[in-house]
């Protein structure tokens, strides 16, 4: 067994000479396999330090006990031992996810500060061929592609897996020919997680009824696939930063480039926008990402809502952007004055209104104003938008004539989304919109030419 981890090691090029690795190290078999299989082979190969890290999730009453046990494991093999502690059960609570995702995202959260504290290179983790198998059939049983079909990457930046093509039956013959003891996780016996079900029920029952190798053929299928997949995954990378928009809100595509690629490339393409928004590990089934790719032919201002990612439509774009449970801005109305600057909370803009041009650095947009009489006899105020509203668009300095359009019209021909029209700055001027602030400011022609044209005003978009 230890020729098989060694020649993973080296084939997958895990570990460099000298390299600091941390060991995350449950108690359980794998785990305790991994730390002893590298600890032999640390001279021959050439390891830095190795150091253990135990992330206790206090989730067992037996928790303390298997700490205790890990603790005294490294005591007698003479190595560093890290104990850290993780809140499982309040993570969950908070950020709505299952127990076993929640432990997941700590443990490797925690593991990975214990790397960069211990200046280590690699984390190592011990699942082995039989988590191969069992992951790739709960992927082919939600929903998956080429993938999901992978299984279990030998190696993931810096996590690797030497154990990864070794059986639970061999790591628990290993270890009790060594007369080493290890912690027997009883809840693993359980059936209540759907991986307990499948290592209990669904992997028995296919090696007793169709092939006593099963485990074996399906991670063995797996390395094929692998290599498929790092392919498309290349070319998939290349389209996306050719076509992609990263935005500080997220990321945009126009929907005209997006169909001219296949469903295969989309459907990565799909995949690495989200995993630019979500800091997350959490797998994105088939099932979401055709909801995203039918969104290419719908109807704008439709979305999909990806838990902590949400897609739109908005006209030729699809948008992928960060949930954030923020309050919608409902409108806003604010008086403002000649010679002043008013800061929209709403929208954390600012409106400069002035006889004198803008000299400020944060300047969006400006438009310089001649209806004077209106400006200096009425009430004025900053608002968004109400029932009933129009503009009048055209005239003669742009050469065609004037027409009058409902402001919803007009939002609608210019492609404004709806989720940004009730945040939309207007100058209101009696009752009358005067202009309105996008990333252009947009003026009444209605007023445009008053007699005074000799003293002008100047209104201006800020940013903050």
């Amino acid at each position: 067994m230890l020729k098989t981890i060694e020649k993973t090691i080296v084939n997958h090029k895990m570990i460099s000479y000298g390299d600091n690795i941390v060991v995350g190290l449950s108690g359980g078999a794998d785990s305790v396999c991994l730390l002893i299989a590298l600890l032999e082979l640390k001279e021959k190969l050439g390891f830095g330090e190795i150091t253990a890290v135990h992330v206790n999730h206090g989730l067992r009453e037996e928790a303390f006990n298997d700490e205790k046990f890990v603790n005294e494991l490294c005591l007698n093999l003479g190595i560093k031992a890290l104990t850290l502690q993780a809140d499982v059960k309040t993570y969950a609570k908070v950020h709505k996810l299952g127990i076993e995702e929640s432990g997941r995202i700590l443990r490797y959260s925690l593991m990975e500060e214990a790397l960069n504290t211990l200046k280590a290179k690699k984390i190592a983790v011990g699942h082995n061929i039989d988590d191969n198998a069992e992951t790739v059939l709960m992927n082919l049983c939600r929903g998956t592609g080429l993938k999901g079909l992978c299984g279990i990457p030998p190696v993931n930046k810096f996590i690797i897996r030497p154990l990864i093509e070794v059986t639970r039956e061999k790591i628990e013959k290993y270890l009790n020919h060594k007369n080493i003891s290890f912690i027997t996780d009883h809840s693993n016996y359980s059936n209540d997680y759907t991986r307990n079900r499948v290592r209990n029920i669904i992997l028995p029952m296919l090696k007793s009824e169709i092939n006593p190798k099963a485990v074996e053929i399906i991670s063995r299928n797996t390395k094929g696939l692998i290599d498929d997949s790092y392919h498309l995954e290349s070319i998939a990378y290349e389209i996306y930063n050719l076509i992609a928009k990263e935005t500080p809100n997220g990321v945009e595509f126009s929907i005209n480039m997006l169909k001219n690629h296949y469903k295969a490339m989309l459907a990565r393409i799909v995949r690495l926008a989200i995993s630019k928004i979500k800091n997350s590990k959490e797998d994105i089934s088939s099932k979401h990402i055709e909801s995203v790719l039918d969104l290419l032919n719908g109807h704008s201002g439709r979305e999909v809502n990806l838990g902590a990612v949400v897609v739109k439509k908005e006209y030729n774009k699809i948008i992928f952007s960060e949930v954030k449970h923020e309050e919608k801005v409902k409108g806003f109305s604010h008086e403002i004055k000649l010679n002043s600057t008013l800061y929209i909370p709403e929208i954390k803009k600012s409106i400069y209104l002035s006889d004198e041009p803008p000299k400020t650095p944060n300047l969006l947009c400006t438009k310089e104003l001649n209806c004077v009489n209106l400006l200096e006899n009425v009430s004025l105020k900053i608002r968004t938008r109400q029932k009933g509203d129009k503009i009048t668009l055209g005239g003669t300095l742009e050469g065609k004539k004037r027409f009058t359009k409902k402001l919803q019209d007009y939002f609608t021909d210019e492609k404004i989304p709806k989720s940004q029209r009730d945040s939309i700055p207007l100058l209101d001027c009696g009752n009358e919109i005067i202009c309105i602030f996008l990333d252009k400011i947009i003026l009444n022609t209605k007023y445009e030419g008053s007699k005074n044209e000799n003293k002008k005003y100047w209104i201006s978009l800020l940013e903050g």
